[in-house]
């Protein structure tokens, strides 16, 4: 949606007409969800917390002055919101890691096509691993520093787009940035060198199976 459209939707919704709030989640709540269930990591969580979302930007929509982007906006909102449940309730268990990405890419998508296909068994495989261990080395994060991964390698947004979202400045969102992808690495180094030596002996394993076939 360009720019102009973008305004006379967003003054329709003001106006109050209900057509112009549904086209307005039609428009962007695969955007919210996407973000918000990347930090719940809970389907039904993430819906309640989706539909708040737009509950809230409704009510508030007439204090928007376009100021920020109303994607930025709509972000803002929900990691808010995301970052009061993360505090408020904790840690819950990382979802089904197929389940997430389907939930992220549509089912369909070629990304979901090639997790469940029979004939590529190892890769499956190793795909499932490494969505898991990611999942689970982010809920270790602080809500504040899971926060920024998502807002930059799953919402593609740039450091002066974060900084505006989350309302911090440059320096903070870089030094946030840094820290929580250092705290990733440190987590997901020992599995990588684990699957290293796994690699290894699986190679080897064909090695002889083929030499013995």
């Amino acid at each position: 949606m360009d720019a102009g459209s973008e305004k006379r939707l967003i003054a329709r919704v003001k106006k109050g007409e209900s057509v112009a709030f549904r086209e307005f989640v039609e428009q962007y709540q695969s955007r919210v969800y996407r973000t918000v269930i990347s930090m719940i990591s809970n389907r039904e969580d993430a819906k309640d917390i989706t539909q708040e979302v737009f509950l809230k930007a409704f009510d508030a929509m007439e204090s928007f002055r376009g100021g920020c982007s109303i994607n930025t906006w709509l972000y803002r909102i929900a990691v808010n919101l995301c970052i009061d449940q993360m505090r408020s309730q904790g840690s819950k268990p990382v979802m089904s890691c197929i389940d997430t990405i389907i939930e992220k890419e549509g089912e369909g998508s070629s990304f979901d096509s090639y997790m469940v296909s029979p004939e590529n068994p190892l890769g499956n495989a190793i795909w499932v691993e490494t969505i898991k261990n990611v999942s689970a080395a982010l809920e270790e994060l602080s809500p504040e520093h899971k926060a920024i991964i998502i807002l930059r390698e799953v919402d593609g947004l740039s450091y002066d787009e974060i900084a505006e979202t989350l309302e911090i400045g440059m320096g903070t969102v870089m030094s946030r940035l840094h820290y929580a992808r250092s705290q990733l690495r440190k987590r997901l180094e020992p599995l990588s060198k684990e699957r290293e030596v796994s690699n290894e002996k699986t190679g080897n394993f064909f090695k002889v199976a083929s030499r013995t076939a």
